[in-house]
């Protein structure tokens, strides 16, 4: 009995760590997800939410990015003057 009241709190952590790894590699895009009933609901939920943060901010750098490179792609193909 008392390993099984374990793991609502052990599945999300364990669960938690796998896909953290998977995010700080750059290859998770899913939000995460753990067992209903399973502890620790509220914290999934704040890291989800941060996660998409981050997500959304990333997306807002790369697009500034690519508009940047848009507008001086024109500036870079002028020949310069001898």
């Amino acid at each position: 009995m008392g390993i099984r009241s374990t793991f609502p709190i052990a599945g999300p952590v364990y669960r938690f760590l796998a896909d953290l790894g998977d995010v700080a590699e750059g290859g998770y895009q899913r939000p995460l997800k753990i067992r209903e009933g399973d502890e620790l609901q509220d914290l999934c939920a704040a890291m989800n939410a941060a996660l998409e943060a981050e997500h959304l901010r990333a997306d807002a750098e790369r697009r500034a990015r690519q508009g940047s490179q848009r507008r001086l792609s024109p500036v870079r193909a002028k020949p310069r003057p001898a």
